[in-house]
């Protein structure tokens, strides 16, 4: 599954617009089908405004793995330490 957004408006789930009850139905989903969560957001460096925060805990409360990409294109996953590495 797909998660983007720009943090304060717009939420897309798999390309599609999103509201939090279809993002939660999608977590739903995912979980049931043992898969994970590619988040990106948009200015990821930056502190996270409420909506992100709310996205990201939804996500983590979801059980679902999540791996964070710092390019809209899901092209590298950033690791523990926060560093970019080109997706395999």
């Amino acid at each position: 599954m797909l998660c983007a957004g720009d943090g304060r408006r717009a939420v897309l789930v798999d390309g599609q617009p999103s509201d939090m009850e279809r993002l939660k139905t999608a977590l739903k989903r995912a979980k049931d089908a043992n898969g994970a969560v590619w988040y990106y957001r948009e200015n990821g460096q930056q502190e996270a405004p409420p909506r992100a925060i709310q996205v990201i805990q939804l996500v983590i409360d979801s059980g679902v793995p999540v791996s964070m990409s710092s390019k809209p294109d899901f092209s590298d996953y950033i690791d523990g330490q926060g560093l970019s590495h080109p997706r395999q």
